[in-house]
């Protein structure tokens, strides 16, 4: 279908003197009305046809004609089923590239974090303030830790948040398998009443050793369907160069469904890119290391999954409980007179928890309670120039970076 040509009858108008002698015959104004009712009539009726019938072309695709049917549209949706079904089974297209890789992430938080610092000074020229103090949490050197409690530093995402509690805590008698198409390895747990209704988990495996340059390491959570992994529940990677060869390695993972008291779960380790000497081990247990699971790099998706004997992958479950909460105090910092009023600016993620700030010029000593982003009179306090900054969080609230400024 294309839109028709516009044009006059007889083909040349005016020009036509056997149409249109000239002098006019019957009168020039009856001439130019007859030329005039050829346009209106081909904008009316053949532009308006043809304009529609190309609209529905391009909306429609392959269904030029305009009418829709039950079996186009059963036609159309088995089309689409089957280049989902390819690009499923083709797992290079997206088992490997379905985590965020070492440079995107370091990038992502960076970023947040300069923009931060730029808001930061924004706030402090806007309120006039004389000093700020911006802890963007790149690292932990700024905490006072041993006044602080109930909190840890993940120095992967560069955040602060309430320690988790622990659920389970696996060293032996629980299902291991492997898959048979890749090199993964899933250890089954049974959920505690503990766990019931929670939406994260806190992962936590004993590493071992790793070769060559290693690689990144997606720890998944998975769904149990008849007692192997079904469907993947969620994930985070532990990334090659984050990799602890002796101690513990874990990882925060967000679920797509509530944990259920009772129900089985795979916790699912699945190498990412790396070479074919970019090896793990895991421990099953304090001493001994799990030989017969090696993880290396594989391109295969997994298939189907066998039964290890005798060995049992050392983990550990935990939870972020509601009622939690951390106290983190903050170094002090001397201020050159004494402030009368305080401002405190944060990036958080709240999720269902809460964040609390107060600040201190005496030390310490004294604090006072701080709504975000609003000057605060601190004049009632001890008079003093020793600025401290504390922050009581609770639940799954998250603290990623913290700026306080005084005058």
């Amino acid at each position: 279908m294309a839109i028709t040509d516009f044009a006059f009858v007889p083909a040349t108008g005016f020009k036509d003197t056997t149409t249109f002698p000239n002098p006019a015959v019957g009168g020039a104004r009856t001439q130019m009305q007859t030329l005039l009712d050829q346009i209106k009539d081909y904008l009316n009726g053949t532009f308006q046809t043809d304009l529609a019938a190309e609209l529905e072309a391009i909306v429609l695709g392959q269904i030029p004609d305009g009418l829709l049917t039950d079996a186009k549209l059963s036609d159309a949706a088995g089309q689409i089923k089957t280049v989902v079904s390819v690009h499923l089974a083709d797992t290079a297209k997206h088992t490997t590239k379905t985590y965020i890789d070492d440079a995107d992430l370091l990038n992502a938080i960076n970023n947040a974090k300069t923009n931060f610092k730029l808001d930061s000074h924004t706030e402090k020229e806007k309120n006039a303030l004389g000093q700020m103090v911006i802890d963007a949490l790149n690292d932990s050197t700024g905490i006072n830790a041993g006044a602080s409690s109930g909190y840890i530093y993940d120095s992967v995402n560069k955040l602060l948040k309430v320690s988790p509690t622990s659920a389970i805590s696996q060293t032996s008698g629980s299902t291991q398998k492997s898959c048979s198409s890749a090199d993964w390895v899933a250890q089954q747990i049974t959920a505690t009443a503990e766990m019931d209704g929670k939406s994260m988990l806190r992962i936590t495996l004993k590493g071992y050793s790793k070769t060559g340059s290693g690689c990144d390491m997606p720890i998944y959570i998975y769904a149990d369907s008849s007692d192997a992994p079904g469907s993947s529940l969620g994930y985070t990677t532990i990334l090659a160069a984050n990799w602890n060869a002796t101690d513990i390695n874990a990882v925060d993972i967000s679920l797509s469904s509530a944990i259920s008291s009772g129900a089985k779960y795979w916790i699912v380790a699945r190498p990412a890119s790396g070479g074919s000497t970019d090896r793990y081990s895991l421990v099953t247990s304090e001493s001994d290391i799990y030989t017969s699971g090696l993880l290396k790099e594989s391109v295969n998706s997994g298939s189907s999954w066998s039964e290890v004997s005798g060995a049992d992958l050392y983990f550990k479950v935990e939870y972020y409980a509601s009622a939690s909460s951390a106290t983190v105090i903050w170094n002090f910092d001397a201020a050159t007179t004494a402030p009368t009023e305080a401002y405190i600016v944060s990036d958080v993620t709240l999720g269902s928890g809460a964040l609390a700030y107060y600040i201190s010029r005496d030390g310490g000593t004294t604090f006072t309670a701080c709504t975000l982003e609003t000057l605060v009179d601190i004049s009632a306090q001890p008079s003093g120039t020793t600025i401290v900054v504390k922050v009581a969080i609770t639940g799954n609230a998250v603290l990623n970076a913290l700026a306080w400024g005084w005058k």
